[in-house]
């Protein structure tokens, strides 16, 4: 297969689930605008139904000003998501926010790679996140990921500008991987939708890997 049968074949997959669940693990390194560095590591857990809707939740440091914004994004069959913590909703917002805070929050991006795909149907359609925004590709031969034959898919994004790799499964095109390295400027105006309390606290460069595992599906 050529690489754009292959990222056409995973957008169709998960358009089509009407079950998926998953348990992942993130690794990431950032560098600060004051050049110090920053390790961190989370767990995080998917859970999506095409009747009740979408939960991502996601467990790091607890001290965290992104665990104190939100642990857990609800994007429900009415159009809205509620942010949470611990359980208990913080704020409603639209799902393009909520998707934005939770790739912040969760680190990594966690919410930006998977949910976009599962909700292409949802509106506002979030669909230039993930797959959807690949404006060059390139297929890197493949790598055993989980024990599991993958393509290696080398992909430039416009939304959020940056270069990743998708290790899809070979034998039924679901991500089972994702690694990304690149640099995010310091926003010097606020932008529109972001949160007060994230304006100011982007790394300068974040690398960081991504695992989905315990994959259900149906």
């Amino acid at each position: 297969m050529d690489v754009s049968s292959i990222i056409k074949a995973s957008i169709d997959v998960y358009r089509n689930l009407d079950f998926y669940e998953d348990h992942g693990y993130v690794s990431s390194k950032s560098i600060e605008a004051d050049s110090s560095e920053i390790s961190n590591s989370i767990t995080f857990e998917t859970r999506y139904s095409k009747t009740t809707g979408l939960t991502l939740s996601w467990l790091g440091k607890p001290d965290s000003l992104f665990s104190r914004i939100a642990d857990t994004i609800e994007l429900c069959t009415n159009k809205k998501a509620l942010l949470k913590v611990k359980q208990k909703v913080r704020k409603t917002c639209s799902p393009e926010q909520a998707l934005m805070i939770a790739g912040a929050g969760g680190g990594g991006d966690v919410g930006l790679i998977i949910p976009p795909l599962l909700l292409v149907d949802a509106t506002p359609l979030p669909n230039f996140f993930s797959l959807h925004s690949v404006t060059m590709a390139k297929l890197d031969g493949t790598a055993i990921v989980n024990d599991l034959e993958c393509y290696r898919v080398i992909v430039l994004l416009s939304n959020p500008p940056w270069v990743g790799t998708y290790f899809i499964s070979q034998s039924d095109f679901l991500i089972r991987k994702f690694e990304t390295q690149r640099k995010l400027d310091i926003p010097k105006e606020k932008p529109q939708g972001l949160p007060d309390e994230l304006v100011g606290s982007f790394p300068k460069t974040t690398c960081s890997k991504m695992w989905f595992k315990d994959l259900k599906t149906n």
